[in-house]
């Protein structure tokens, strides 16, 4: 399969976070930047005679060849992956031609003066981050997620809606940022009968990992308290515990996946394919990545892609409530809202009962994704942020 086809078939069947891109102009060079797909970006290299000098390495040696031989008008780079400065700072310097440079602010950042340094605008679907964003002086707008137009049109011909009760998306990534998401859907599959579509990393899921972390959380928290008293010059001393010395953080169990999910989930879907499963879902679970913003004093944002997807095929959504979850919807009337454990549970069992309460909001929320928040409208968006500041 060609370079080409794989990138059709990612935007169809895989991960693809931005369909808006399809609709600006034809004559705008583009690099839509998907680091993280070993598979087609190895297969650019590959039709391209592309030699990674270290293989270990090649996610940057690819995306540095691409960038250098498509010569884009546009680097656009996603929730998912932020450049190194020294990394960005050495492509601009080979690249010559001018070219516009964006990131997206949408997962919990390590220094946002660093993670954002050398781009020439940052887009965030979060006023929170917004806020953050400029109050550092940094060049950024208000790009909220949205709905692909066409996957949505051709998953509504689906008129069945044969899943009471489902969320897809991930579970088992980004350390302890997910840590709240596993905790409710293993009592949503206890108590509601929550159906799961995820990809799980393998080394989560064995009781070797969670004992593997355990016995490094013990000696990290023993370094810990014999560095912090009077022992603290034993500390560097003992063999083994002296090694935790230079571990920054302290080993977290609590990634460890659950039996629940473990034996309840089913292989991931993306494109359109995560739009059918939307689709014929009666109700679906919703929840947010933890961001940290404001340096921790906002641990949750409302508006993430699923949100809009899931509303966009009229289909009823659960989620946690946020105080910005208005800037979107009507908590309660178009989505339906959540602040514990045990009020997520009644209330998944009320709309699985009640079905006219539950199809009003979802009609409430599709009207409300279709007028806001699309890709084309998106796209409209983009293009002027572009104009703005190329």
């Amino acid at each position: 399969m060609s370079f080409a086809d794989q990138i059709k078939l990612t935007k169809e069947k895989g991960p693809n976070r931005n369909p808006f891109v399809k609709y600006l102009p034809k004559e705008w060079q583009v690099i839509e930047v998907i680091l993280n797909n070993e598979t087609i970006q190895k297969q650019w290299a590959k039709e391209n005679n592309f030699q990674c000098k270290d293989p270990g390495n090649w996610i940057y040696e690819i995306v540095k060849a691409q960038i250098l031989w498509f010569k884009p008008d546009v680097v656009y780079i996603t929730t998912y992956s932020t450049f190194p400065y020294s990394f960005l700072r050495d492509i601009k310097a080979e690249l010559k031609t001018p070219c516009l440079w964006i990131n997206y602010y949408g997962l919990r950042l390590r220094n946002i003066l660093e993670d954002f340094r050398g781009y020439d605008l940052v887009l965030t679907g979060w006023k929170t981050c917004l806020d953050e964003l400029r109050e550092n002086d940094i060049n950024s707008e208000y790009f909220p997620q949205y709905m692909d137009n066409d996957f949505a049109d051709e998953a509504l011909k689906i008129k069945e809606k044969d899943i009471p009760f489902s969320f897809a998306g991930s579970v088992s990534w980004g350390g302890d940022d997910l840590n709240e998401r596993r905790e409710y859907i293993d009592i949503l599959i206890k108590k509601c009968n929550l159906m799961v579509w995820t990809s799980l990393k393998a080394e989560n899921c064995r009781n070797y990992e969670y004992y593997r972390l355990l016995y490094n959380q013990k000696l990290y928290d023993l370094y810990q308290y014999l560095k912090s008293g009077i022992f603290s010059s034993i500390a560097d001393l003992l063999p083994k515990v002296k090694n935790y010395k230079y571990m920054e953080k302290r080993p977290d169990t609590s990634i460890f996946i659950e039996k629940s999910i473990i034996k309840n989930c089913k292989p991931p879907v993306f494109g359109k394919d995560l739009y059918k499963i939307l689709c014929r879902s009666k109700l679906t679970f919703n929840s947010y990545v933890r961001i940290d913003a404001k340096r921790g004093k906002v641990p949750y944002v409302a508006g993430n892609i699923r949100l809009f997807e899931s509303a966009g095929v009229e289909t009823c959504v659960l989620t946690k409530y946020t105080d910005d979850l208005k800037n979107f919807f009507i908590p309660d009337e178009e989505i339906a809202t959540f602040n514990s454990k045990e009020e997520a549970v009644e209330k998944a069992r009320f709309l699985l009962e009640n079905s006219r309460t539950r199809e009003q909001m979802a009609k409430k929320a599709r009207h409300k994704v279709e007028k806001f928040h699309t890709a084309k409208i998106r796209a409209k968006e983009f293009i002027n942020f572009v104009n703005q500041n190329i």
